[in-house]
Protein backbone atom coordinates (compact mmCIF):
# COMPACT_ATOMS: atom_id res chain seq x y z
CA UNK A 1 0.00 0.00 0.00
CA UNK A 2 1.29 3.48 -0.83
CA UNK A 3 0.41 6.48 1.31
CA UNK A 4 0.61 10.10 0.29
CA UNK A 5 2.23 12.28 2.97
CA UNK A 6 2.87 15.97 2.41
CA UNK A 7 2.90 15.57 -1.35
CA UNK A 8 5.32 12.63 -1.33
CA UNK A 9 4.57 8.97 -1.77
CA UNK A 10 5.71 6.56 0.91
CA UNK A 11 5.31 2.83 0.95
CA UNK A 12 3.90 1.19 4.04
CA UNK A 13 6.46 -0.95 5.86
CA UNK A 14 6.39 -4.61 4.85
CA UNK A 15 4.54 -6.99 7.13
CA UNK A 16 4.39 -10.71 7.75
CA UNK A 17 6.22 -12.89 5.27
CA UNK A 18 7.43 -9.87 3.31
CA UNK A 19 9.01 -8.37 6.45
CA UNK A 20 10.75 -11.68 7.12
CA UNK A 21 12.10 -11.76 3.56
CA UNK A 22 13.36 -8.17 3.79
CA UNK A 23 15.07 -8.94 7.11
CA UNK A 24 16.65 -12.09 5.64
CA UNK A 25 17.95 -10.17 2.61
CA UNK A 26 19.42 -7.45 4.85
CA UNK A 27 21.07 -10.10 7.03
CA UNK A 28 22.56 -11.84 3.99
CA UNK A 29 23.83 -8.51 2.69
CA UNK A 30 25.50 -7.65 5.99
CA UNK A 31 27.18 -11.08 6.09
CA UNK A 32 28.66 -10.48 2.62
CA UNK A 33 29.74 -6.94 3.41
CA UNK A 34 33.19 -7.78 4.90
CA UNK A 35 34.15 -9.63 1.70
CA UNK A 36 32.99 -6.67 -0.39
CA UNK A 37 35.09 -4.36 1.79
CA UNK A 38 38.22 -6.50 1.42
CA UNK A 39 37.76 -6.57 -2.36
CA UNK A 40 37.31 -2.79 -2.38
CA UNK A 41 40.40 -2.23 -0.21
CA UNK A 42 42.53 -4.41 -2.52
CA UNK A 43 41.31 -2.53 -5.60
CA UNK A 44 42.09 0.81 -3.94
CA UNK A 45 45.58 -0.35 -2.98
CA UNK A 46 46.23 -1.37 -6.58
CA UNK A 47 44.75 1.89 -7.90
CA UNK A 48 47.15 3.89 -5.69
CA UNK A 49 50.05 2.35 -7.63
CA UNK A 50 48.72 3.81 -10.86
CA UNK A 51 46.73 0.79 -12.03
CA UNK A 52 43.96 2.45 -14.05
CA UNK A 53 41.95 -0.76 -14.35
CA UNK A 54 41.98 -1.15 -10.55
CA UNK A 55 40.75 2.42 -10.21
CA UNK A 56 37.81 1.63 -12.47
CA UNK A 57 37.08 -1.48 -10.40
CA UNK A 58 37.37 0.45 -7.10
CA UNK A 59 35.00 3.16 -8.31
CA UNK A 60 32.55 0.59 -9.59
CA UNK A 61 32.61 -1.29 -6.28
CA UNK A 62 32.15 1.91 -4.27
CA UNK A 63 29.35 3.04 -6.56
CA UNK A 64 27.51 -0.29 -6.27
CA UNK A 65 27.99 -0.33 -2.52
CA UNK A 66 26.49 3.15 -2.37
CA UNK A 67 23.46 2.04 -4.31
CA UNK A 68 22.84 -1.29 -2.64
CA UNK A 69 23.54 -0.45 1.00
CA UNK A 70 20.64 1.97 1.26
CA UNK A 71 18.29 -0.53 -0.37
CA UNK A 72 19.11 -3.03 2.35
CA UNK A 73 18.64 -0.51 5.15
CA UNK A 74 22.22 0.62 5.72
CA UNK A 75 22.23 4.33 4.79
CA UNK A 76 25.49 5.13 6.63
CA UNK A 77 27.37 2.55 4.56
CA UNK A 78 25.80 3.94 1.39
CA UNK A 79 26.69 7.55 2.22
CA UNK A 80 30.29 6.66 3.08
CA UNK A 81 30.63 4.63 -0.12
CA UNK A 82 29.34 7.59 -2.14
CA UNK A 83 31.93 9.84 -0.51
CA UNK A 84 34.64 7.27 -1.25
CA UNK A 85 33.59 7.07 -4.90
CA UNK A 86 33.72 10.85 -5.20
CA UNK A 87 37.23 11.04 -3.72
CA UNK A 88 38.43 8.20 -5.92
CA UNK A 89 37.15 10.05 -8.97
CA UNK A 90 38.96 13.22 -7.93
CA UNK A 91 42.21 11.40 -7.13
CA UNK A 92 42.12 12.73 -3.57
CA UNK A 93 44.10 9.91 -2.01
CA UNK A 94 44.29 11.27 1.53
CA UNK A 95 40.49 11.65 1.48
CA UNK A 96 40.17 8.17 -0.05
CA UNK A 97 42.17 6.80 2.89
CA UNK A 98 40.00 8.67 5.39
CA UNK A 99 36.75 7.58 3.73
CA UNK A 100 37.91 3.95 3.54
CA UNK A 101 38.77 3.93 7.26
CA UNK A 102 35.33 5.37 8.09
CA UNK A 103 33.62 2.86 5.81
CA UNK A 104 35.55 -0.04 7.33
CA UNK A 105 34.66 1.16 10.86
CA UNK A 106 30.98 1.42 9.93
CA UNK A 107 31.14 -2.09 8.49
CA UNK A 108 32.66 -3.45 11.70
CA UNK A 109 29.92 -1.77 13.75
CA UNK A 110 27.24 -3.16 11.48
CA UNK A 111 28.61 -6.69 11.43
CA UNK A 112 29.47 -6.89 15.14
Amino acid sequence: MTKRVSGTRRSAPPSGAMADEVARAASDYSRRLPVKMRTLAVAIARARTGDDEALVVARSLAHRLHGTAGCYGFPEIGALAAMLDEHLGAGEWSEVDRALVELEAATVRLCA
